[in-house]
């Protein structure tokens, strides 16, 4: 499998803000604050065009272009699962490492049986790895093993979710 790396230097801050344990009736612990792009050395299956994921109301979330994966403001999501909020966070640990890598995995993840989606499970979930292990995570491989055999994988389409391809027009 040809997997992509991740170009250096690697910025492992984002800015996020933590959430209530309760929004919009499914547990989100984090969103973000500003759109996060991460630039990769080659580029994806996209042969060269953008796609953007959309939800039903046609805000673009995510958008996969030949070298990079950019997340849009306000994304929410969960952190490391599996986690419950049970009057405090139980569940895998979040840290400041585990932050992006997180952020990165459910936004692909959320998108992944969409139309037009070009990276499969493995390499989101290799994409996940290479970013604990550019933010130095000591435990990187057992996050890994993680998401790579306990991570749910979606079992279908959800049909609010849309993907729009863009072929940049040839020279």
């Amino acid at each position: 499998m040809n997997y992509p790396e991740i170009i250096p230097p690697f910025n492992k801050s984002i800015q996020y803000k933590e959430l209530n344990p309760k929004v919009g009736g499914y547990t989100y612990r984090f969103k973000t604050l500003q759109d996060i792009e991460i630039f990769f050395i080659h580029p994806f299956i996209s042969r060269g065009n953008v796609i953007s994921f959309s939800d039903k109301n046609d805000k673009i979330w995510l958008k996969i272009t030949p070298y990079s994966i950019i997340i849009s403001k306000d994304y929410a999501w969960d952190g490391c699962t599996p986690k419950r909020w049970w009057g405090i966070w139980w569940g895998s640990p979040d840290f400041e490492d585990t932050r992006l890598a997180s952020l990165v995995h459910d936004a692909l993840l959320q998108f992944h049986k969409t139309k037009h989606f070009p990276i499969s499970r493995n390499e989101i979930d290799y994409i996940f790895k290479i970013i604990l292990e550019k933010n130095d995570f000591i435990l990187s491989e057992l996050y890994y093993s993680g998401v790579k055999f306990g991570t749910k994988h979606p079992s279908k389409t959800d049909n609010s979710l849309k993907s729009t391809l863009t072929i940049p027009p040839k020279c």
